[in-house]
């Protein structure tokens, strides 16, 4: 296992075990930056299992000492527990999704300092940023179509119906502790008519994220495929409360990863007008323009810094299984490659991509990796480079 590095990176996660915090458009840094996120295991490079569990906990930016907090069964290697600071509370109170008493899904607040948590009615999906309201979705039908973002055992009964008048997204009020259906799956069937493949198709909402001030959500509304028939997507915008649906103009095609970059504007890698490219769209609208195609050439995880001045970038394995972890100035149009790092094999829904991630601040990022030959988590220092540029 090998790397190289433009900007030397140090090692977070110190210890036995496995390291990881999960996605990339969550921040994972808490108290000042003093703190980051993680999750332990004893294992890596397969799917969990319904009865395994991992430790949820916080690392030490200094000693890299990893104290545990709790354990969860309701967790997978792309997004962990859904684990993360609750905005606007990130010195205090993390969220996490586990099995309840009752043997269902739930989310869980916990105040760090003192212990103490409560427990929500419905697993977390994605927090507004102000922290006041969650989406939730059904993980036990995620894990029917993609094993590596749901939860293993958590399917229910309405999960084996194609569109679900009882099932789709629910709002959770994080200060009340409520939750209503905001939008069902049948709603969503309805609206996307026209540009999916027939009637006779089971849908879900594999990924989707508020925007900056919290008044409108973004969802992947997916197609599990069925007798050679690859699944697709719609790329859905509605309001907090499920109304106000627009679907973007290149509905049924491709489309992958993204992040809001202000209340109305969508940073995302799809089809659109110049084929599979990074866009920036306008929700609400037709506008959508590229994002340097001659750098921007595959896939991967973008992120905006907290002032929107970089553009944080990834890579999937090339043909020497090497990820590239990339930086990007928007303004001057010029980016460089921060590093390159190898990734051992695994079963493919429980790789390890490097799904890097900002501190508040905007001065440095962490990334998981397994160019050590363990998979663990990674820190690198932007000030430099990016005063430089």
């Amino acid at each position: 296992m090998y790397k190289w590095e433009r900007v030397q990176s140090r090692r977070l996660s110190n210890g036995e075990g496995h390291y990881f915090f999960g996605y990339y458009d969550v921040c994972a840094y808490g108290g000042k930056g003093s703190f980051h996120l993680a999750h332990r295991t004893s294992f890596a490079g397969r799917i969990p299992e319904r009865t395994e569990s991992c430790e949820i906990g916080i690392l030490d930016g200094e000693s890299g000492a990893f104290t545990a907090l709790a354990e969860t069964r309701a967790w997978n290697f792309q997004q962990g527990a859904m684990l993360q600071w609750r905005p606007q509370h990130a010195d205090r109170e993390i969220l996490f999704n586990s099995y309840g008493d009752n043997g269902s899904l739930c989310g869980v607040m916990m105040n760090v300092a003192n212990g103490t948590s409560r427990t929500l009615p419905l697993p977390i999906a994605c927090v507004s940023l102000d922290g006041r309201y969650a989406l939730s979705v059904s993980f036990g039908r995620m894990f029917q179509f993609r094993p590596g973002y749901g939860y293993a055992g958590a399917d229910a009964e309405h999960d084996r119906k194609l569109a679900p008048e009882e099932d789709g997204v629910y709002l959770l009020d994080l200060e009340s502790g409520t939750c209503r259906l905001a939008l069902s799956l049948r709603q969503l069937q309805s609206f996307t008519q026209g540009y999916m493949p027939g009637e006779d198709i089971k849908l879900l909402v594999n990924h989707l994220t508020f925007n900056n001030d919290g008044s409108r959500f973004v969802m992947l509304l997916r197609n599990f495929p069925s007798q050679g028939r690859t699944w697709g997507t719609v790329v859905v915008t509605a309001n907090r409360d499920g109304s106000g649906l627009f679907a973007k103009k290149d509905a049924y095609s491709f489309a992958s990863h993204y992040y809001w970059k202000n209340e109305r504007e969508l940073l995302i890698y799809s089809d659109g007008p110049q084929g599979n490219q990074l866009y920036e769209w306008q929700d609400c609208s037709a506008h959508i323009r590229t994002i340097d195609m001659g750098y921007f050439r595959k896939d991967g995880h973008c992120s905006y810094s907290p002032d929107r001045q970089w553009l944080l970038y990834d890579s999937y394995p090339d043909e020497n299984r090497m990820q590239h972890l990339y930086l990007y100035h928007p303004a001057s149009g010029r980016g460089m490659t921060l590093g390159s790092y190898s990734a051992m094999p695994s079963e493919l829904d429980a790789r390890c991509d490097l799904h890097p991630r900002w501190n508040y601040a905007g001065t440095h990022i962490s990334f998981d990796s397994t160019h050590e030959g363990s998979r663990q988590i990674y820190e690198m220092d932007l000030r430099k480079v990016m005063s430089e540029w």
